[in-house]
């Protein structure tokens, strides 16, 4: 009598566990995240299911855009992932009037198609009525970004996220060149991965920056994380959003 009891309150310990396993697994909220869900947003939300999915959690979500000339429109896509050909009108569409902030990975902007992609941006969001405050226009391309911040969008150069990797004087080279960089566009924001704000609150203090944090859930940086949400500075925290579905 006594062993089924234990093997009854085993199978219970064992299903508990399993359970709270699969709801820290698939839950968006973490606890490192905890109190700072204002600016803690979806990542690679880049389909209208997880979108609105995404919704039901997240103030802002990120998405990844590949911009293509030849129809000028917006593919939203993380290459080299296969396109399943949803444009970012139609994922504009799919808001249904809601109003999230937008984190921009325009995976292709750079100098020489930036009027382009500048101008059939600017026509989407006119024509959704979509403000450009809740709107974050990123690239790995700072001078492309330069239209963007003549006209006020909030815009991000998306720095190496080696940093913290770096030699010395390679580090020192780079946030000369993120110095210069600021110096031309002071307004422009810093994006990373989050392993990398120590080194760059430290030499860009005044500057806004945008993270993401997508590691394991049991992140051994948990008190970092706290520390940099709680930096005014500090935008938006890109985190990672299981959808039951097809994540994209």
């Amino acid at each position: 009598m006594q062993t089924k009891k234990k093997k009854k309150y085993l199978v219970v310990i064992v299903l508990v566990g399993l359970a709270v396993v699969t709801y820290h697994f698939f839950s968006p909220y973490k606890i490192q995240f905890l109190g700072h869900y204002n600016k803690v947003w979806a990542h690679r939300v880049n389909s209208l299911e997880k979108l609105d999915a995404a919704l039901n959690y997240f103030e802002g979500v990120e998405l990844d855009l590949v911009y293509l000339p030849d129809q000028n429109s917006f593919d939203v896509n993380h290459p080299p992932a296969e396109s399943i050909g949803l444009s970012f009108e139609t994922y504009l569409k799919g808001l249904n009037g809601k109003r999230p902030y937008l984190w921009l990975d325009i995976k292709n902007l750079k100098e020489k198609n930036s009027n382009d992609v500048f101008i059939k941006l600017s026509n989407l969001l006119s024509r959704f009525n979509y403000p450009k405050s809740k709107v974050l226009v990123e690239s790995y391309y700072p001078h492309a970004l330069s239209k963007f911040i003549e006209n006020g969008y909030t815009s991000s150069y998306y720095v190496d996220t080696q940093l913290k990797n770096m030699a010395a004087n390679e580090r020192l080279n780079e946030l000369e060149t993120i110095k210069n960089i600021l110096e031309t566009y002071p307004t422009l924001g810093l994006s990373s991965n989050y392993v990398d704000y120590p080194v760059l609150s430290e030499n860009f203090p005044l500057s806004k920056k945008y993270f993401w944090a997508i590691k394991s859930d049991l992140n051994p940086d948990f008190f970092m994380i706290r520390k940099m949400l709680k930096d005014t500075t500090v935008v938006a925290v890109l985190a990672r959003f299981r959808f039951i579905g097809e994540n994209r």
